[in-house]
């Protein structure tokens, strides 16, 4: 008596499997995933830590929050932040301006607020 994994070798049963596996990614690999809803705040925050001697020094940037815009527009959305990572020693009482540059990376035009705050940890901290 034959059951079906008997059949050619048990190749019915390894196809099934194999059907059934590439059913498994399609769900998992064709499903789209939708971005955040308008109104979202999305906040970035850099983080550095290095060696000053002995010491290890910690440092931390401002929150720079970016808010999903509302309407219907045509195009898409995009946008990089990026700061300057190369602050190096900075002397006792030394004013260091720590530069960021905001880029649209979408294909449609956006307008951006941006807003800074004073995390504390014992520097000054001024928005120019």
């Amino acid at each position: 008596m034959h059951t079906t994994s008997d059949i050619n070798g048990g190749r019915i049963a390894g196809g099934a499997k194999r059907a059934l596996a590439a059913f498994a990614l399609a769900l998992v690999f064709g499903t789209a995933n939708a971005g955040p809803a308008p109104g979202t705040s999305i906040p970035n925050q850099a983080t550095a830590t290095g060696q000053q001697g002995a010491s290890t020094v910690n440092a931390s940037s401002n929150v720079v929050s970016l808010s999903v815009g509302t309407g219907t527009v045509t195009g898409t959305f995009g946008a990089m932040l990026e700061s300057n990572r190369t602050l190096g020693n900075v002397s006792p009482s030394t004013t260091v301006y720590a530069r960021h540059v905001l880029t649209n990376t979408g294909t449609a035009s956006d307008t951006f607020t941006l807003s800074a705050a004073d995390l504390g940890g014992g520097y000054a901290f001024a928005s120019a």
